[in-house]
C-alpha cells in the first residue's frame, strides 16, 4: 500500500515505522510543524510538506495521526475522491471524516505511544468503517501491521479507550503517587518495580479480580489504620487511600 502520513507526533512516529517495516511504501509525512515533520519524513525515507497544497492524491491510505481537536481543520483541507483516509483515535465519532473522501474509517491503536521510542512495542488495533466493504479493507491493512486487531462500533470503541484510561493513565497517577511518597520519605521507588512487573505479568493467564491482593481486601483494621496514620500529615492522599479502599471492599463484598 501506498501512504501518506498527516501528523508528527507519537502515533505517526510509531505508525510510521510500522507501516514502513511492514512492507508499505510511505509517499509523503504531512505536518504543520515543519522540524518533526522532516524528522520523521528522514526517518521513514521519504519526503515532507507542511503545504496541503502540494499533498499527494493518489495514495491508497491517508493516516490522520493529529490530536482530536485537530481532526476537523484537517478535514476542511483534504478532499479526496479516493483512496482510503483514517484517523487514530480513540473518541473522535468516524463522522468527522465523511466530507473528505468516499472511504474512511478508524485505526485506532490501543497502546500508549512515545516519540523517540527504541522500539515499537506491540500495539493492539480497533478498526472500523464507513461500511462493511471498507471495514474490511482496513482489517487486511491492521493485519499486515499487527496479529491483534478487532472490529469496533464507534461506542465500543470510545469505551475501550475509557478503560485504556482506567487500566494505564489512572494506574500511572497511582505510581506517580508512589514515587513522591518514597521521595518524601527518603525510600527507593525502584525496589517497587519488581512489584509492579510481576503484578502486570499475573495478567496474561488470570482476571485481575482474582489477582487482588492487600489490606483493603483482607480487611485488615490494624494495618490500615496503621497507613492512615502514616498519612495523617497528607490530607489529599489520605483521602485518595481512604476512597481506593472504600472501593476495593465495595467491589470484593458484591463478590461473597
Amino acid at each position: 500500500m501506498n501512504v501518506v502520513i498527516i501528523g508528527s507526533g507519537n502515533v505517526a512516529w510509531n505508525l510510521g515505522q510500522l507501516v514502513k517495516r511492514s512492507g508499505h511504501q510511505i509517499m509523503q509525512v504531512m505536518a504543520r510543524n515543519s522540524t518533526t515533520g522532516s524528522e520523521l519524513a528522514y526517518l521513514l525515507d521519504t519526503e515532507s510538506s507542511t503545504y496541503w497544497s502540494v499533498v499527494k492524491t493518489d495514495a491508497d491510505i491517508y493516516l490522520v495521526t493529529v490530536n482530536d481537536d485537530s481532526l476537523s481543520e484537517v478535514a476542511g483541507k483534504l478532499k479526496l475522491t479516493k483512496g482510503l483516509v483514517l484517523h487514530t483515535s480513540g473518541t473522535a465519532p468516524l463522522s468527522v471524516l465523511n466530507q473528505m473522501a468516499p472511504k474512511y474509517g478508524v485505526l485506532y491503536p490501543l497502546q500508549s505511544l512515545r516519540t523517540g521510542a527504541k522500539e515499537v512495542p506491540e500495539i493492539p488495533f480497533l478498526v472500523e468503517g464507513n461500511n462493511e466493504q471498507t471495514t474490511a479493507e482496513i482489517l487486511a491493512f491492521a493485519h499486515t501491521l499487527s496479529p491483534s486487531t478487532k472490529p469496533v462500533t464507534t461506542e465500543q470503541r470510545q469505551k475501550m479507550h475509557l478503560a485504556a484510561v482506567f487500566a494505564n493513565n489512572f494506574t500511572n497517577y497511582l505510581f506517580i503517587e508512589a514515587e513522591q511518597w518514597c521521595i518524601r520519605n527518603r525510600l527507593d521507588f525502584k525496589q517497587l518495580l519488581p512489584l509492579i512487573r510481576e503484578t502486570a505479568q499475573r495478567l496474561n493467564g488470570d482476571s485481575p479480580a482474582n489477582l487482588q491482593t492487600g489490606p483493603a481486601i483482607r480487611n485488615d483494621a490494624t494495618t490500615m489504620e496503621l497507613h492512615r496514620g502514616l498519612l495523617a500529615g497528607e490530607p489529599e492522599l489520605l483521602e485518595l487511600y481512604n476512597y481506593l479502599t472504600k472501593s476495593i471492599q465495595a467491589q470484593f463484598a458484591k463478590q461473597k
